[in-house]
């Protein structure tokens, strides 16, 4: 799965995500960039992520959680 996205006024995104319908149950994963590939996924398994931009440390915009 290739995740892509922008938002102006940020320093980093945190991509939180998992299975089952949780998108918290996977890990997270911290990047100053603007895309995230996640590979060796199981087939046949829903994916769920949520983007989350954040500035000095403090959340400036949640995406909406999204599955795959």
């Amino acid at each position: 799965i290739n995740l892509s996205w922008s938002v102006s006024g940020h320093d980093s995104f945190v991509v939180t995500f998992g299975t089952g319908g949780s998108y918290d149950s996977g890990g997270t994963l911290s990047t100053s960039g603007t895309s995230f590939s996640h590979t060796s996924l199981s087939p046949g398994t829903a994916h769920n992520y949520q983007i989350t931009a954040t500035k000095a440390g403090k959340t400036i915009s949640r995406g909406a959680e999204v599955e795959f």
